[in-house]
Parts: structure tokens; C-alpha cells; sequence
């Protein structure tokens, strides 16, 4: 992309403005295509669609999502559920705003989701390795480094 930028500043200096014009053009689709690609190759390991299209067909009324790890890391989930998304292991990023009101509740510790987990509450955990809390974790869902688990059968 480099070498077509500079090349059409090359060619609008020396009065070509339609010709590097083009050229930007014809780069930019290139550009395009390519990250199509890696969007198409790749989408299956970055996604949380399909864990999303897992926990709604399987979902109750009670039932509870939580992600592990940072919020970025899994931001897509609440998205595509459209349902809240406790975070475990999750405070560094948003520390400051996690400590406040409402969102305190939101981010949990071991011994709350430990809690949550021996509950008769459905938990959907999307983690990247099985809780050590949880030896009986049920393996519903892989895609990349993450794995969604549960604690309950599908009812």
C-alpha cells in the first residue's frame, strides 16, 4: 500500500491527478480483498458469533453468561445475545468504572462464580481453559482459544 501511495503522489505532482486517482482506487480494492479474506479465514477463531447462536438456542429465563478475561475480548457476546455479560477475571481494564454502583456486580471473582456455578442457575462460561473450581464443566463450544462450558445440561 506503501508503494501505491507513493507512487500516486508521484503521479499527482507530476499532473497525473486522474491516473493516481485511479491507481488509489485499484489499491484500495485490493486492500479490500485481502481483508475480506483474512476476515473470511480467520472469523471462525475470532468470533463469539457461534457461542452466541449456542447459548440462544439453549437459553432460559435464569440462565447466566459470563466471559472471562478483559472486556475486549469478548464485547461481541452481549451483542449478539443481547443479554448482560458478568466478567470474570476481567477488572484491570475497566477498574475504575467496574468499581461503581451497578457494575460492581457485574464483574465476579473466583469464589462468586465458584458460588454461581454450584447454583441451580445455568451458567454459559466462555474461558480459555476449564475453571479449576469446575472439574465437571461441560464442553459445549470451541473456536479458537476459547471454549464455552456450562454447568448444566441443555434441558
Amino acid at each position: 500500500m506503501l508503494i501505491v501511495g507513493a507512487s500516486a503522489l508521484a503521479l499527482a505532482r507530476g499532473g497525473e491527478a486522474a491516473t493516481a486517482a485511479i491507481g488509489m482506487a485499484l489499491g484500495m480494492a485490493i486492500v479490500c480483498v485481502a481483508v475480506q479474506s483474512a476476515l473470511v479465514a480467520f472469523g471462525p477463531y475470532l468470533s463469539l458469533k457461534g457461542f452466541a447462536e449456542r447459548i440462544d438456542r439453549d437459553w432460559r429465563a435464569g440462565d447466566v453468561i459470563v466471559a472471562e478475561g478483559e472486556y475486549f475480548n469478548s464485547s461481541s457476546l452481549g451483542f449478539y445475545t443481547r443479554k448482560p455479560v458478568y466478567r470474570w477475571r476481567g477488572h484491570p481494564e475497566w477498574d475504575f468504572g467496574s468499581r461503581f454502583g451497578d457494575a460492581r456486580r457485574m464483574y465476579l471473582d473466583d469464589c462468586q462464580l465458584a458460588q454461581l456455578w454450584r447454583s441451580k442457575r445455568r451458567v454459559f462460561l466462555v474461558a480459555g481453559r476449564e475453571p479449576e473450581f469446575a472439574p465437571a464443566a461441560i464442553l459445549i463450544g470451541r473456536s479458537g482459544e476459547r471454549r464455552l462450558y456450562t454447568n448444566r445440561e441443555s434441558r
